[in-house]
């Protein structure tokens, strides 16, 4: 009877418990029941295509725009330590681009024509007018921009039929005559075109440095413009 009493007076604290335990019990059942439902909806619903790879764009080449408008391409290249060989190659294209309307005059250091050696020849083949400016230094030493260059032309010259014969090429070439081997890099060049097959429209220009040389290389600039005239008249009028 006593245990009966207990359990009733025990009852009141119980049933606070109880429903405790039920909310719990109920919260944890409707969140069971939310999860499971979203679980479902994102298996059900297809995955959502990946966006496309934007495809790059394709670059075009870099053209000269010289080119694109018809302008035949004059490559003045130069092998310079001082700087003399470079600002007179920079000094013809400058009154050249001025001088004829339909050519476009590009001056480059020869090192940079090339980045491996093979490439010397390949470029070579294409161009169709080059001007060559090339010092020498010391006895018969070529700058030092244009050591890799002549180091691959001294081999060119041992080989036949490199087939250059669409290049026309004129020549001047910076010395001393304080020095023995006197303009040997330019005069090797000039002689090394030739016999490969490249046509040589002006005589060998001969800077001397020991006298003169700005004299020298304006009398060759005017034997420039005397060829020049003729080799561009169908590519546009001369002005001045």
């Amino acid at each position: 009877m006593s245990a009966i009493l207990q359990c009733k007076s025990d009852a009141p604290e119980l049933l606070p418990r109880l429903m405790e335990a039920a909310v719990l019990v109920g919260c944890l059942a409707a969140f069971l029941l939310f999860w499971k439902r979203t679980a479902c909806s994102k298996e059900a619903t297809p995955a959502a295509a990946a966006p496309a790879k934007k495809q790059p764009k394709r670059i075009k080449n870099r053209v000269d725009n010289h080119v694109d408008e018809g302008k035949r391409k004059v490559t003045l290249l130069f092998g310079s330590q001082t700087g003399t060989a470079e600002r007179f190659a920079k000094t013809l294209a400058e009154e050249a681009n001025a001088r004829y309307k339909k050519a476009v005059f590009k001056v480059v250091d020869l090192d940079d024509y090339a980045i491996e050696n093979h490439e010397y020849e390949e470029k070579l083949k294409k161009e169709t007018l080059a001007l060559f400016f090339l010092a020498t230094c010391g006895d018969g030493e070529p700058t030092d921009n244009a050591a890799r260059f002549c180091r691959w032309f001294y081999e060119l010259a041992k080989e036949k039929n490199v087939c250059l014969d669409n290049l026309q090429y004129a020549v001047f070439a910076l010395g001393s005559t304080q020095y023995k081997q006197y303009n040997k890099i330019g005069i090797d060049v000039d002689r090394i075109l030739d016999e490969q097959g490249a046509k040589r429209v002006l005589p060998l220009g001969l800077g001397n440095d020991d006298q003169c040389i700005e004299d020298d290389f304006v009398a060759w600039k005017d034997l420039v413009w005397l060829e020049l005239d003729k080799l561009l008249c169908d590519e546009g009028d001369v002005v001045g």
